[in-house]
């Protein structure tokens, strides 16, 4: 049986100005070095204060992301 899916929401964190924007921005960053930082957003807006502190970097972007595709699909 097959089921038939569809993304109904998108969450990112990237080095441009892209987390909580519907569209992609109009101004790109151009960045002639070999690594760029992720532009971060308040993670306290995700996740309570005290769970922050044991979160890693990576986590805490992954969540932030998670949450706002979800609210982006509509879903609680």
């Amino acid at each position: 049986m097959q089921k038939t899916i569809y993304i109904t929401g998108a969450g990112v964190i990237s080095a441009q100005e892209t987390f909580g924007h519907r569209n992609l921005p109009t101004a790109w960053r151009n960045e002639e070095t070999l690594q760029l930082r992720a532009i971060d957003p308040n993670y306290k807006d995700f996740v309570p204060a005290d769970m922050l502190r044991r979160m890693s970097h990576i986590i805490k972007m992954g969540v932030a992301a998670g949450k706002t595709a979800l609210k982006d699909a509509q879903i609680e």
